[in-house]
Parts: structure tokens; sequence; C-alpha cells
């Protein structure tokens, strides 16, 4: 999987918390079925560019849909 899908993951496992807090075997669900996801994506090439642009627009959306904004490093 390369750098910037990593770093999508990594953004979902941060956000995953919030997303379900009193089911943790969902959470684990998720997040398995988000590097499956990945994975593949990966596989497609997509631009580095639009990886960037992906990573940053789902960071904004998470942030507003949970309230809470963590920063990207």
């Amino acid at each position: 999987m390369t750098s910037v899908w990593q770093q999508v993951l990594a953004l979902d496992a941060r956000y995953n918390t919030y997303r379900t807090p009193n089911n943790p075997q969902f959470r684990t669900l998720y997040i398995r079925r988000r590097s499956q996801l990945l994975r593949e994506n990966a596989k497609q090439g997509y631009s580095p560019a639009a990886r960037k642009q992906y990573l940053r627009l789902r960071n904004q959306l998470l942030a507003q849909r949970y309230g809470v904004s963590l920063d990207q490093s």
C-alpha cells in the first residue's frame, strides 16, 4: 500500500473511536474493511495529487461529521 493510502487508514483509525464508541467489534471490522478497500485502490494507480486531495477531503469530512479535528501530520 502506498504512503498516502496508509495515511488515510491511519486517519480512519484515529476517528474510529468516535464512530462507534460502544461497539469495539464493529470498529475492528470497519478498519479491516477500509484496509481491504484501500489495498484495492492502491492497485488502481491513482495519481499522487488525487490521493493527497482525497486525504485532505476525508480529513475535512470526518472532522465535520464527528465535530473533532485531528490534525494530519
